[in-house]
């Protein structure tokens, strides 16, 4: 009882992160164009405005714009076409993550912590009741790790945090040794700020 117990606590903990993470002042609103840009595969930056459809749709495609006041966009995007875009302050990036058991077709995942381990908010796909929410998972990705080649799920950290974290973050060896022993501020509620710790130093420590 005392395990079940602890997982359940474990479980709302991170629903209560990615809560707070992504209920931000100013969401997209569905139906609206939005400035903003999409990366090309050859890096190639072409700003113009975005429509927000849903949380869905937006994983799916990205429907891009030349000026705001445009009827027809000048094409729909598929995640295999693009690295990124940008909707208003939403930033979206491409990555094998679909939320399936076996197949992991590309998606435009939102972000919600950028940097070498990126966070993303995976929305689960197809039909919904009315007005009930979408529901979400916080996705995490190392980029160019031959370690975690894939992204995973916060349910990797639900047991063991502290050795599991120490070694997704094990290059920081002082962050590292932090989070392994435990030390105040770096346990498993504040994953995201061990998280955008890291991010940090990694731009310090490989301009």
């Amino acid at each position: 009882m005392k395990i079940e117990k602890k997982i359940i606590l474990i479980l709302f903990a991170f629903s209560m992160f990615a809560f707070t993470k992504t209920s931000v002042a100013d969401e997209l609103i569905r139906g609206y164009k939005y400035p903003g840009y999409i990366v090309q595969n050859n890096d190639d930056t072409l700003y113009g405005y975005i429509i927000f459809r849903d949380y869905d749709t937006n994983q799916n495609k990205c429907e891009f714009y030349n000026n705001e006041t445009d009827k027809k966009p000048v094409k729909k995007y598929k995640p295999k076409e693009l690295k990124a875009y940008l909707i208003g302050d939403v930033l979206y990036k491409t990555i094998n993550y679909s939320g399936g058991l076996m197949s992991k077709p590309l998606r435009f995942l939102r972000v919600f912590i950028d940097g070498k381990i990126t966070l993303f908010n995976f929305y689960e796909e197809g039909s919904i009741p009315y007005n009930k929410e979408r529901e979400h998972t916080v996705v995490y990705y190392k980029w160019n790790d031959k370690k975690y080649p894939k992204p995973f799920t916060s349910e990797k950290f639900v047991f063991k945090y502290a050795k599991k974290m120490a070694a997704f973050i094990a290059d920081n060896k002082e962050l590292s040794a932090k989070v392994l022993n435990k030390e105040k501020g770096y346990g498993l509620v504040d994953i995201y700020n061990t998280i955008e710790e890291y991010n940090e130093w990694y731009i310090v420590n490989n301009q």
